[in-house]
């Protein structure tokens, strides 16, 4: 372990940060980054100061007041039976924002299916927030159905 200490708010920020990226690479398990983006929420809204000069970290705090990190990913939505390969845009603790090749209705029940970086699989069960076309495809919000804590 790591023997540096944590002092300031700062050094918490930065340490969350770190965490980010490795939950951008897939280092992290779904309890793990709901942990982390709810602990992120959180200091943005009680020290809105260390978000960067520009804003840039307060744009990472949606409409929604949710934390979402940008991600590059790949996985397979099932919805009525069928199994569709999506493409993972962005994700907070609540859900994600994946893009697909149709339009699924506002308030389908779906699984989403996680493929991590590392050959892991992590399995979702969510709902449809929204749904609009994009570019010859479809931007999906999903919601991640509330679950007790698995700890």
């Amino acid at each position: 372990m790591n023997q540096d200490r944590i002092t300031t708010p700062e050094d918490l920020y930065s340490a969350l940060d770190a965490l980010t990226v490795k939950a951008k690479q897939g280092g992290l398990g779904p309890v793990w980054m709901g942990l982390l983006f709810d602990a992120i929420d959180g200091m943005l809204r009680l020290e809105p100061g260390l978000c960067s000069p520009g804003g840039g970290d307060r744009a990472k705090v949606n409409q929604r007041g949710k934390y979402r990190v940008a991600a590059r990913g790949n996985g397979n939505l099932v919805h009525a039976g069928k199994k569709v390969s999506v493409e993972i845009r962005d994700m907070s603790a609540q859900g994600f924002g994946i893009h697909a090749p149709a339009s699924l209705p506002v308030g389908a029940n779906v699984m989403l299916e996680v493929i991590s970086g590392q050959g892991g699989k992590d399995l979702y069960s969510c709902y449809v927030q929204n749904c609009r076309q994009n570019d010859g495809n479809y931007r999906i919000g999903l919601r991640i159905f509330d679950m007790p804590p698995c700890f």
